[in-house]
């Protein structure tokens, strides 16, 4: 909660998942720990989520999730709900993939996916967005100010650390004022500070929506969001926060040593200069002759501006989930190959020599928050299609014998990431 605006932006955050393998679907306690966000990003609210999510979330389900386990009627239902709507927007593999899964649950009454009535309904609904964006008229000195008297009961109540009587004082601000970025962002605040973490989304969403219609306050009151204490207690347990603010807990790890030194250095001052923080240099356990970041979905943009701060052509990027990355949303190992003289081949740019690159890479991370759909195509080719990885996934699928190894394997070598 703050009187006054300005631009500070973090880098820290939760997810998603897979590049591991995938076991049997058999395999009974392996949803809690390879489920990554899915019951956030797709089976939370199936009618809104990006279809391309669902469809790698239905397939770490066949892979993981034992549906003996699943007691709860309302989540079993939202989940039918995800696979249906893949069975009828999907590709023909994920629909044979959906059928499958309905199947487990039961369901054997499939919707309709070729008649002429689905057709017009998808094509309608092509047409509009999974929900209508919030785009209010903006405000009027006369609303402003009406607004803002209502801020300074709202702060008073605040002060005494009487959260929801400060929150009825700032959804008033929302009514006097709608198009008033500062009345949503408190009532997120006091919505955040109540443990309300839907309510909190909700008003950050619609500061995520000014944004985009070109609202700057709306843009760096959501950057605020990253590093403001009344989001403490809930940022880190929030995909959505994440999603909605860029917000993603980051950590470098050196793989050269000394060697290595200067262009791990050299990252963090970019960082910094992005307005991002991100966790202390560390040592990485092992050498690495190449760059690799390791990021949850919900992190795809950071990952992203990150990986255009190194600039090596050879970095790997992998897709982790939140548990495999140890509570980090993006981790940096640095790595290179190394000349004759003993200096690395490539290095990270000083940002003292960099300011034309971390200007365009502010500008990117701007328009990453404001039109997230319309630079998905983009980030995808820098970090990998999803459909290539949901392919890996069908290949494992197809191999359930030894996937679980695998998976075990791959987090065990995980956990010697940070010594």
């Amino acid at each position: 909660m703050r009187t006054t605006r300005f631009l500070l932006v973090t880098l820290t955050a939760t997810a998603a998942a897979l590049a591991l393998g995938t076991a049997s679907a058999s395999a009974a306690s392996n949803w809690q720990k390879y489920g990554g966000d899915c019951d956030d990003a797709a089976f939370k609210s199936p009618d809104t989520a990006d279809i391309k999510v669902i469809a790698r979330c239905v397939r770490m389900w066949e892979a993981y999730q034992d549906v003996s386990e699943v007691k709860d009627d309302g989540y079993r239902g939202r989940v039918i709900s995800a696979m249906q709507r893949l069975y009828v927007q999907g590709t023909d593999k994920d629909a044979s993939v959906a059928r499958v899964a309905l199947g487990r649950l039961g369901v054997t009454a499939l919707p309709d996916r070729g008649g002429e009535t689905t057709a017009k309904a998808e094509k309608t609904d092509a047409k509009k967005p999974a929900r209508e964006r919030f785009n209010p008229e903006e405000p009027t000195k006369k609303q402003k100010a009406a607004a803002d008297k209502h801020f300074k009961n709202g702060f008073k109540q605040y002060q005494k650390k009487k959260y929801d009587k400060a929150l009825s004082y700032y959804l008033k601000m929302v009514d006097a004022a709608p198009g008033y970025a500062k009345g949503h962002y408190n009532a997120a605040c006091a919505y955040a500070l109540l443990g309300d973490a839907d309510n909190m989304n909700k008003y950050l969403q619609n500061l995520a929506d000014m944004a985009a219609g070109g609202s700057d306050d709306a843009m760096k009151n959501l950057k605020l969001a990253r590093t403001d204490s009344d989001f403490e207690g809930v940022r880190d347990g929030s995909t959505e926060f994440k999603r909605l603010t860029g917000y993603a807990k980051v950590k470098v790890l050196n793989a050269m040593g000394e060697m290595g030194e200067e262009n791990t250095d050299n990252l963090m001052a970019s960082l910094k200069k992005l307005n991002y923080v991100a966790d202390g240099v560390d040592e990485s356990s092992k050498k690495r002759t190449n760059p690799i970041i390791w990021y949850a979905e919900h992190s795809k943009g950071a990952a992203y501006i990150v990986k255009e701060l190194l600039g090596h052509p050879k970095t790997q990027v992998v897709l982790f989930t939140v548990e495999q990355l140890k509570g980090f949303d993006v981790v940096v190992v640095w790595g290179d190959e190394v000349k004759k003289n003993g200096e690395p081949k490539v290095y990270v740019q000083d940002p003292a020599d960099a300011e034309k690159k971390l200007d365009q890479l502010a500008r990117k991370e701007d328009e990453i928050l404001r039109e997230p759909e319309a630079v998905a195509d983009e980030i995808d080719d820098a970090l990998g299609k999803p459909e290539e990885v949901q392919e890996r996934i069908d290949k494992n699928l197809e191999r359930p014998g030894k996937a679980i190894d695998r998976a075990e394997k791959t987090v065990d070598k995980v956990k010697g990431l940070f010594k």
